[in-house]
């Protein structure tokens, strides 16, 4: 009976949603365009004296909020970030990449900008070269590599996956890198395009690892959020993810995103940029 009345809520709630897209386009706009930010309080032994602000951007797929982006680069600048952190699908085809690079140019200068890609940067086919372009710019860009920064006089290790998930998985190529990761004595970060990679089973996951922070997209925040129920769908995890936005067993950030790909219409589900405030 339970199952029945889910499939039954979810029906109706669809029906009403998909009324909403008919003959409430204006709804429909600010649900996709009206930018929001969640603000996240942690606190870890490892974290500087005076507190690391952390601003976490993903799947923006080449949308623009404001002319070229100026929208989002102040409400960016307004958070006074320590670092920046973005975990892919900057673009979403070619035609997004100077857009996209213009916008990263001016982000950087706000904090030290670090990332990882997403599946669309690998189907564009322009995956190197804009890499390349990004990192000409002072973007770090991490493929299944640590990089090493210091923050606030506190030495800040992040670890960025590439979006080759399975051939990772498959081959576990990940493990040497979170064992690394663990024994350092600095604050330590994992940025992933796919948040289900946290709790894979058996040798796949990273969930048994010694980190203090990970970020991840990919689910756009479940696409449609239900109320009393949550995300409809995010790609890689079915119908009701269990990881699709917000904050999972106190270290596991997933943003919600900010742009649209396939499927381009978002309800109750506002594109989002993620403050992260880590206190000591």
């Amino acid at each position: 009976m339970k199952g029945n009345r889910r499939i039954i809520v979810v029906a109706v709630a669809v029906a009403v949603l998909c009324a909403a897209v008919v003959y409430l386009p204006g709804f429909v706009r600010q649900q996709n365009s009206d930018l929001r930010v969640r603000e996240i309080s942690l606190s870890s032994d490892r974290a500087p004296a005076a507190g690391l602000r952390i601003v976490q951007l993903s799947d923006l797929h080449g949308k623009q909020f404001g002319e070229n982006n100026t929208d989002l680069l102040e409400k960016i600048r307004a958070q006074s970030p320590d670092l920046i952190v973005f975990t892919g699908d900057l673009i979403d085809n070619p035609k997004d990449v100077e857009l996209v690079l213009a916008f990263m140019g001016e982000l950087v200068q706000s904090a030290p900008t670090l990332g990882v890609f997403g599946n669309h940067e690998a189907r564009t086919g322009e995956r190197s070269e804009f890499k390349e372009r990004l990192e000409a710019r002072g973007v770090v860009v991490l493929d299944n590599e640590i990089k090493d920064i210091t923050l606030a006089n506190v030495r800040v290790q992040v670890l960025g996956f590439d979006e080759n998930n399975l051939t990772r998985r498959k081959h576990l190529r990940h493990l040497p890198l979170l064992e690394e990761l663990e024994a350092s004595a600095g604050l330590r970060i994992v940025l992933s395009h796919y948040p289900q990679e946290y709790s894979r089973s058996e040798a796949a996951s990273f969930e048994p690892f010694g980190f203090d922070l990970m970020f991840a997209g990919h689910a756009h925040g479940g696409q449609w959020i239900i109320p009393g129920i949550g995300g409809l769908y995010a790609p890689g995890q079915g119908i009701f993810p269990t990881y699709y936005r917000g904050l999972y067993d106190n270290r596991l950030v997933v943003s919600p995103g900010l742009g649209n790909s396939h499927l381009p219409l978002r309800l109750n589900n506002f594109p989002e940029i993620i403050v992260v405030d880590l206190s000591p």
